[in-house]
């Protein structure tokens, strides 16, 4: 059983995430404080860790943890990020950002992806860079560090119109629903590069 630990300082978010885990078949612990996630993983390694941004008090300690646990895999939960934090996160391990707009259903895909042994990162990487020119692989590097519409039209200075063509046109060509599963082909592809 995949063992999955939920870092949020907000007491509701903690239940509503680890009901839906717990049905969702993961053993799930949970985390209230920055002691208490390093602590658990210390005691406990999670195979999988979904860390709330506000709950951190810095980057170091995303380090702490990956010397902790490295081979436990990071997702941030995480409201906005500036440019340069996504890519200083990316240097420590994290393997990507969450909007808290996803939904239940897109997040459990996600880490069931994410835990599954079909995602080779190695074998994504290299699909995406035969299949996608260079904007293409940097949209999908946006939305897998939970960059919305409107900031990716921003950073590729194009229209928010375009950027859900791009969208579109990237999920029927690499065969994925949704936002969520075109993120995992980033997240992926970014882990094989690091």
């Amino acid at each position: 059983m995949t063992k999955l630990l939920i870092a949020t300082c907000q007491p509701v978010l903690a239940r509503g995430f680890e009901a839906i885990f717990v049905t969702a078949g993961f053993e799930v612990s949970v985390a209230h404080d920055a002691r208490e996630l390093h602590t658990r993983f210390l005691s406990h390694p999670p195979d999988i860790a979904i860390l709330e941004h506000a709950l951190l008090p810095g980057p170091g300690i995303l380090d702490d943890l990956r010397k902790a646990a490295p081979r436990s895999r990071l997702l941030l939960l995480a409201r906005h990020l500036p440019e340069g934090t996504k890519a200083s996160l990316a240097e420590l391990g994290v393997y990507g950002a969450v909007p808290p707009t996803v939904s239940p259903a897109e997040l459990v895909t996600l880490v069931k992806a994410i835990e599954s042994s079909g995602w080779s990162a190695a074998s994504i990487s290299a699909r995406l860079g035969h299949l996608l020119n260079p904007t293409e692989r940097r949209y999908v590097s946006l939305v897998a560090q939970g960059a919305q519409d409107r900031e990716i039209a921003a950073l590729m200075q194009c229209t928010e119109r375009r950027v859900g063509s791009l969208r579109r046109q990237l999920s029927r060509r690499l065969e994925v629903e949704g936002r969520c599963e075109l993120a995992l082909y980033g997240l992926a592809a970014r882990n094989a590069e690091i």
